[in-house]
Order: C-alpha cells, then sequence, then structure tokens
C-alpha cells in the first residue's frame, strides 16, 4: 500500500499503484472529466509553472510523477 501526503492539500493518499494515487487526487481535485493520464500531464504543467521546478519525466509514468513530486516538496511519502 502507498501513502502520499499532499503538503499544500494536507491530504492523505492510499493506492496500491502510484496510477491508484493519481486517481485518488483528480477525484479531490473534482476534475473527473479528464482522464487521469491527462489530469497526470496537466499538473506536472501546473507544478512547473508555479514552481519554477522542473519535473524529470522523460517518459510518463505515474511512479516517475509522484517521486518527482516528493522530490521538490509538493508531496511526502507517509
Amino acid at each position: 500500500m502507498l501513502r502520499i501526503y499532499v503538503k499544500i492539500e494536507d491530504l492523505l493518499l492510499e493506492g496500491e499503484t502510484y496510477q491508484q494515487i493519481m486517481e485518488e487526487l483528480r477525484f479531490h481535485a473534482f476534475d473527473s472529466k479528464k482522464d487521469v493520464e491527462t489530469y497526470a500531464k496537466e499538473l506536472a504543467k501546473r507544478v512547473q509553472m508555479l514552481t519554477g521546478e522542473k519535473i524529470n519525466m522523460p517518459v510518463f509514468s505515474y511512479e516517475t510523477l509522484v517521486k518527482e513530486l516528493i522530490r521538490i516538496g509538493i508531496f511526502e511519502q507517509a
């Protein structure tokens, strides 16, 4: 079981996979009209714009995105 804390939202996400973590985050963002991959890619772009931090993800993967969000301080492993 993965447990990820979203620091800016004071939110704990749980899932068996990194994709499930992103699906739960999308649910809490009330953005269910987009598929989870589109939501995750747009989230990565928003985070880069807001923080000025580069998300190192040459090939899209939920695991890489979550680990990058941990690295830049948006997420924290719980």
